[in-house]
C-alpha cells in the first residue's frame, strides 16, 4: 500500500513539476505533447483531401493554368507539431527561419490523378541531373514528395519532383520493408515544373517554384494492387524539403500536418475523396 501510495506522489508531483515549469522550451515540449495526443491519438480521425473529378485535358507545363486547378480545393503545407530533437539553442537558431509555406491541390480526369503544388521559396535550389534519375533526390535540394497508399494494400508509392524536372518513383513494399533496390524509374509518372525566380542564385530573392505532377492511375493500380477509387481508401502525403543556403537545415512541412517530422507516418497520411 505505501509502495502504491509513494508511486502515486511521484507521478503527481511529476506532473506539477511539469505543468508549473516556467523553462520555454518544457512549455513547448509539454504543449507539442498535448497538441499530439488530442489531435493524433488512436481514436483521432484521419485528415481528409478533395481530389476535383473532370473532364477537362490538364496540360502538364508546370503553370497550373486549366480551370479544373482554380476549381480545386486548396491545401496549406504545415509544419510538423514536433520537429527533430534538436537542442535548445540549436532550435531557438532554428526558429528564427523564416517558414516558407505552399499550397496544393488535386484534380483528376478518367485515367490521371494530378498534384500541383505552388511553393514560396526565396531561394529556389536543385543540383540534381538527369543521370541523378531515381536518386534520394530530397539529400541533395529542394524536392516535393509524394506518397501515395491504400488502406487495402500493404505497398505504397514514393515519389519525387524537383525544380528542375528530375523525379524519382520509389516502391516500398511496407513500411521499413523497402529493399536497397526500390525498382526502377516508372515512366508514366512525369512531372514539369517552373521557377519564379532564378535557380540555384543564392545571391538574389525568388519568388518560389510551381510543380504540376502527373499519376497515371494504371501506374498506381499495378503496383499496389487495388484500383483507384474511393471505395479502396487511398491515402496520400504531400511534403517537401525546403532547402536554403541562408538557413542552418532545411524545412519539413506536408499536407496533411503531421504530429512529427517523419514522412512514413502511413497512419497520419489523409484520405483520399474523389468528387464531381
Amino acid at each position: 500500500m505505501k509502495k502504491k501510495l509513494l508511486l502515486a506522489f511521484g507521478v503527481a508531483s511529476l506532473a506539477g513539476i511539469l505543468t508549473s515549469c516556467v523553462c520555454p522550451v518544457c512549455k513547448k515540449d509539454l504543449a507539442e505533447l498535448k497538441e499530439i495526443e488530442k489531435n493524433y491519438g488512436v481514436d483521432s480521425p484521419r485528415a481528409e483531401v478533395e481530389i476535383l473529378k473532370t473532364s477537362e485535358a490538364i496540360t502538364l507545363d508546370g503553370n497550373l493554368a486549366e480551370g479544373a486547378w482554380a476549381k480545386a480545393k486548396p491545401y496549406t503545407m504545415a509544419l510538423p507539431v514536433k520537429q527533430n530533437n534538436y537542442l535548445p539553442k540549436e532550435r531557438a537558431s532554428r526558429e528564427r527561419e523564416p517558414f516558407e509555406p505552399a499550397e496544393v491541390k488535386f484534380v483528376c480526369t478518367d485515367d490521371t490523378l494530378y498534384i500541383g503544388v505552388k511553393l514560396q521559396d526565396s531561394d529556389v535550389l536543385s543540383c540534381s541531373t538527369e543521370e541523378q534519375m531515381q536518386d534520394h533526390l530530397y539529400l541533395q535540394a529542394d524536392v516535393v514528395e509524394v506518397f501515395l497508399k491504400s488502406e487495402n494494400a500493404q505497398k505504397y508509392w514514393e515519389i519525387y519532383g524537383t525544380p528542375n524536372d528530375i523525379k524519382t518513383t520509389f516502391h516500398f513494399p511496407t513500411r521499413n520493408g523497402a529493399k536497397l533496390d526500390h525498382g526502377e524509374l516508372d515512366p508514366l509518372f512525369d512531372c514539369k515544373a517552373t521557377v519564379q525566380g532564378t535557380l540555384n542564385n543564392s545571391d538574389d530573392k525568388d519568388i518560389g517554384w510551381t510543380i504540376e505532377m502527373a499519376f497515371p492511375k494504371k501506374m498506381l493500380e499495378a503496383y499496389c494492387g487495388v484500383p483507384f477509387n474511393n471505395e479502396q481508401k487511398w491515402t496520400c502525403l504531400v511534403a517537401r524539403y525546403n532547402y536554403n543556403m541562408a538557413n542552418t537545415h532545411f524545412h519539413l512541412s506536408s499536407v496533411p500536418k503531421l504530429p512529427q517530422g517523419n514522412y512514413h507516418l502511413i497512419e497520419y497520411y489523409a484520405a483520399m475523396k474523389i468528387v464531381e
